[in-house]
């Protein structure tokens, strides 16, 4: 698990591969809003390394997750990182405004 104390998200990976998001509300105090998850990462893995073949997936795991800065980064929130040091970036659109808006997780 990783909290993103910028965009107040709680993101979760499991080990089935599958990563979940949490909005935490802008203070705290709220109810904890589940934002979705994105199943099983791996098989978005990209198609150079997929047409390697199944076996060679099978072995993969999300090794971290981390969030990104909104300075660095304004389109990607979070960065998976899987065990054959693959990228795969994903996003929530946060807008913190009186009615905040936040969208599912997502890959971009």
């Amino acid at each position: 698990m990783v909290v993103d104390n910028e965009r107040k998200i709680l993101h979760a990976r499991t080990k089935e591969a599958a990563l979940k998001a949490y909005f935490l509300g802008m203070n705290g105090e709220s109810p904890i809003e589940k934002l979705g998850q994105v199943d099983n990462l791996l098989e978005h893995h990209s198609p150079d390394t997929a047409a390697a073949g199944a076996s060679r997936t099978n072995k993969l795991s999300i090794v971290s997750i981390s969030p990104l800065s909104s300075k660095l980064e304004s389109n990607a929130h979070l960065v998976a990182v899987l065990s054959d040091c693959t990228r795969i970036y994903l996003s929530t659109y946060h807008q913190v405004s009186p009615h905040h808006q936040v969208s599912p997780l997502r890959i971009v």
